[in-house]
C-alpha cells in the first residue's frame, strides 16, 4: 500500500523526536502516532473486506 511507508516514515520521525521532547508532548506524540497506526491498519482492514 501506498500509505505505509509514510505511517513508519511518520513514527520514525516521532521516535526520533521524542528524546528532545517535554514530558506533556512525548505524551501527546505517543498518542497520535498510536492513533495513526490503530487508523491504518482500520483503513486496511475495511479495504480487504471490499476486495
Amino acid at each position: 500500500m501506498e500509505g505505509e511507508p509514510k505511517v513508519k516514515n511518520i513514527v520514525a520521525l516521532a521516535e526520533k523526536v521524542l528524546p528532545n521532547t517535554a514530558p506533556q508532548g512525548k505524551d501527546s506524540i505517543v498518542r497520535e502516532t498510536e492513533a495513526l497506526r490503530a487508523d491504518w491498519e482500520a483503513f486496511v482492514t475495511a479495504l480487504q473486506k471490499v476486495s
